[in-house]
């Protein structure tokens, strides 16, 4: 008992959200997967990997964990610059050779572990951000040169994730904003970046609809664009597409979630059930 109050010491809350989040990522996975799982017949194949990976985050989370909080304000130092040439080079290799996954350059492999380099991006980011807020405060706030010093070093690597990955670029900017309004920014700066970013936002919007997606999926930074119009079109367009022309293939996941919806009831299906109803 002794043990596990010295392994998981701090906030037993804490602990315990992070271990439901575990199982229900656990969950979660198993019923993703259907995709990996209808193309292998492996039912188990995606759950046992998720889980050997999570049992390896659990060792590392507790390894990282006592380690003196102080120590963490120098890993920006390193990992920053680190994570914004790692972010290029996969961009510039995407470019360079096409190599990209689901028509994107998001991935690369150093000694046969495959990673994403904006997951080092943001680990940086929040840490920096957490430490210029925690420095740069006074009687009324945040000092005036903690927004500019975040947004320098939020803007430069947003650049670079954005092209690849919008959606977690829009997600790292949301976390950051919340980080500021937490940390005392100055509410005028806030509503300002707001303001810029919805008028951004719209007029970036209107474009990707009104350019003709075939004239540059070539272009660097814009090979996106395609998809980015599918999605803004996907999420105007209510129009219900008829069975007999859902294309299964195009649309796994849309298709997966209606077949198991439609083949459940108050109990859910099984993998095995769904599996059945896809074959």
């Amino acid at each position: 008992m002794d043990l596990l109050k010295n392994i998981f010491k701090g906030d037993k809350v804490i602990w315990i959200i992070f271990l439901c989040l575990c199982l229900i990522s656990i969950i979660e996975v198993f019923s993703a997967a259907s995709t990996l799982t209808y193309k292998s017949g492996d039912h188990w194949g995606p759950i046992t990997q998720h889980s050997v990976i999570l049992m390896v985050g659990a060792v590392l989370v507790v390894l990282m964990h006592n380690i003196p909080y102080k120590w963490f304000q120098v890993f920006p130092v390193f990992l920053y610059p680190i994570s914004l040439l790692l972010l290029a080079f996969v961009t510039i290799m995407g470019i360079v050779t096409g190599d990209r996954v689901n028509g994107a350059a998001r991935w690369m492999t150093f000694m046969g572990v495959q990673f994403q380099p904006s997951e080092l991006a943001k680990m940086a980011i929040i840490i920096a951000v957490s430490f210029i807020l925690s420095k740069r405060q006074d009687d009324e706030g945040a000092n005036p040169k903690a927004f500019k010093y975040i947004m320098i070093i939020t803007g430069i690597a947003l650049l670079l994730i954005a092209p690849e990955n919008l959606s977690t670029a829009m997600l790292l900017f949301g976390v950051v904003f919340i980080m500021m309004f937490i940390g005392r920014v100055a509410a005028k700066k806030l509503l300002l970046l707001v303001g810029g970013i919805v008028l951004i936002g719209a007029i970036g919007v209107g474009t990707v609809v009104a350019i003709p997606a075939k004239t540059l999926h070539n272009t660097p930074g814009l090979h996106r664009l395609e998809t980015w119009q599918n999605r803004i079109k996907g999420f105007f367009d209510k129009e219900e597409v008829p069975a007999a022309r859902f294309d299964i293939d195009k649309d796994a996941q849309i298709a997966h979630a209606r077949i198991a919806i439609a083949t459940s009831n108050v109990v859910a299906k099984g993998r095995a059930t769904l599996y059945n109803a896809i074959s």
